[in-house]
């Protein structure tokens, strides 16, 4: 059956559960079957090619059906069926329906590890959301207490979610700096391979959406049994590629050996906060082995424990290496004497390994202590070990580091490296907003232009905050553009790959042998491709706008005959 693709667009929130009524889609139906949709878009309709979008479209097929709401509760008395709150579910369901939404009342949920596998139907998500005052379901049996109090799922011996699914978003509505979040995951364990509040063996979580979700690990002493083991990092995905895309947005990731693994393309990690991680072997905050086009805005850094090594650390794994890295707008900054890196303590590529396109621009970075000479490089900036690498440092500040920071990069200018040339309203209680401006930095242009608290720049003051800026912490939108993607056989073994879209700065196929092309700052691209055997591979283009943190992720499955 040929489908027939309709773009509509949509005013709600990517997550906010909204559906186009029966009657908006009988009105479609009827201006298609009148000819008042206008030709170029009725020629769009019923293009063979796949329409991917997100964050303000939706797709809709010929073949519709309505979106429910379901309830959670873990107080729970009723039928356990989830059709309402009276009767809602006493935790979530093994088995998840795609496009419906399940809300969450406050509770304790303390049922180990839970599997999510609901298996894929093309780019149509499923939502979890914790119930509040405004939105929660609009059944008569909602009670405040769903709403003021968390839910908190715990796990005492693993991973608290196994996410093995596609398109999954998860928000917990409330929840800023270090309290009041909506939704908790707190795994208790120290046991080796088992430390993780979010974690991927089976399917990379592509689309996966986690916002006002506290990640809770037991803070590092020491008393971890695995060493530097992977597995206790705090979210991670163990798969390789990673999810691609995946937003963090809004969330406080504390405890563990380390905090967040980005290995897959197009990942954005957008005001979180992260704390008390390190503390054993090779521990840091992020790791990047692999990571494509990967922004990381907005952010606190505190506290990355001795022994450890860096911040943020890019990774070369099985020879892919990490390329197009975006840090701007953070705070690192140490609370605790036992914090302390062993390598450059903001971003360190180690063991001589490659790292290209990476800028890092408008941090504030205060009071690190690195390490003393006969531990570690004594250094609290920027390292890359291979000569070949490609890093870029603007407008950053560094003040009141034991150690002045090193600038080991391409390119290094329009920074206070330790100098105190910055005055701070209050940076003893975490207030890093500017009492006085700062010399003027490089205009960096969009999306650079804008601080963490949504102001825009206009001196392009040094560091996270541009002068005079007001608190409003906003995070920024979570745009993605339309994508068209279509791949068909021409020989044998041999297909051709065809994919545009608007409003991106990288192209990315995936052949799903393998192999890949990433076709970088264009907005089409097409491509034949061999494939060494016949059978049934996913074909996926991933289009992304860097630097404004916007990205999706288009499977198209394809059988290959001699």
């Amino acid at each position: 059956m040929k489908l027939h693709l309709i773009r509509i667009l949509w005013t709600g929130k990517p997550n906010s559960g909204t559906r186009s009524s029966g009657a908006q889609i009988g009105r479609l139906g009827a201006r298609l079957k009148s000819g008042t949709i206008p030709d170029n878009k009725r020629n769009l309709m019923k293009s063979n090619s796949i329409f991917c979008v997100a964050a303000g479209m939706i797709l809709l097929a010929c073949n519709l059906s309505h979106a429910a709401n379901h309830y959670i509760c873990a107080g729970a008395s009723g039928a356990n069926d989830g059709t309402s709150w009276a009767n809602a579910f006493t935790g979530i369901p093994a088995t998840l329906v795609r496009g419906d939404t399940y809300y969450i009342a406050g509770g304790n949920y303390n049922s180990g590890t839970q599997t999510f596998n609901t298996p894929a139907s093309g780019t149509t998500y499923v939502y979890l959301k914790k119930a509040n005052v405004n939105d929660n379901g609009g059944d008569a049996g909602f009670s405040m207490a769903f709403a003021s109090n968390q839910a908190i799922f715990t796990s005492t011996s693993g991973p608290v979610w196994v996410i093995n699914m596609v398109c999954l978003s998860v928000d917990g509505i409330t929840g800023s700096g270090t309290n009041g979040y909506g939704i908790v995951l707190n795994e208790t364990s120290t046991a080796s391979d088992s430390c993780c509040t979010i974690y991927s063996y089976a399917v990379a979580p592509d689309g996966l959406i986690v916002k006002h979700v506290e990640c809770a690990l037991p803070d590092p002493s020491g008393n971890y049994s695995g060493g530097s083991s992977s597995s206790e990092y705090n979210i991670y995905p163990q798969i390789w590629p990673g999810p691609s895309p995946m937003l963090l947005q809004s969330n406080y990731i504390h405890g563990g050996i380390g905090t967040v693994i980005l290995n897959g393309t197009s990942n954005v990690m957008d005001h979180c906060y992260l704390a008390r991680t390190g503390g054993q072997g090779h521990s840091d905050m992020v790791a990047i082995p692999n990571g494509q086009n990967v922004t990381i805005k907005y952010c606190v850094f505190e506290n990355l424990m001795d022994p450890s090594t860096t911040y943020i650390e890019p990774q070369v794994n099985g020879g892919v290496v990490p390329n197009g890295i975006y840090i701007y707008g953070n705070i690192f900054k140490a609370t605790s004497a036992g914090e302390g890196t062993e390598n450059p303590s903001v971003f360190s590529s180690t063991s001589g390994e490659q790292v290209l396109n990476a800028y890092i621009y408008n941090n504030t970075i205060y009071g690190l202590h690195a390490s003393p000479p006969s531990e570690g490089m004594s250094d609290t900036g920027v390292w890359c070990s291979s000569p070949s690498s490609t890093i870029t440092v603007r407008n950053n500040i560094w003040q009141s580091c034991v150690y002045n920071p090193g600038m080991d990069c391409a390119v290094n200018d329009h920074n206070l490296l330790n100098t105190g040339g910055a005055s701070f309203v209050n940076a003893t209680a975490g207030n890093f907003h500017l009492a006085a401006n700062t010399t003027a930095g490089v205009n960096l242009g969009s999306p650079y232009n804008i601080d963490p608290d949504g102001n825009t720049r206009t001196t392009w003051s040094l560091g996270a905050y541009e002068y005079g800026s007001t608190s409003t912490n906003a995070p920024s939108t979570f745009l993605v553009p339309i994508v068209a993607w279509n791949i068909w056989q021409i020989a044998s073994l041999q297909v051709q790959a065809q994919g545009s879209a608007s409003g991106v700065t990288n192209l990315f196929f995936n052949f799903g042998d393998g192999s890949y092309t990433n076709f970088g700052n264009t907005n089409a691209a097409s491509t034949p491709h061999t494939y060494a055997s016949p059978g049934t591979y996913t074909a996926t283009l991933i289009a992304s706008n860097n630097v404004l943190g916007s990205s999706i992720s288009c499977p198209q499955v394809i059988t290959v005959t001699q």
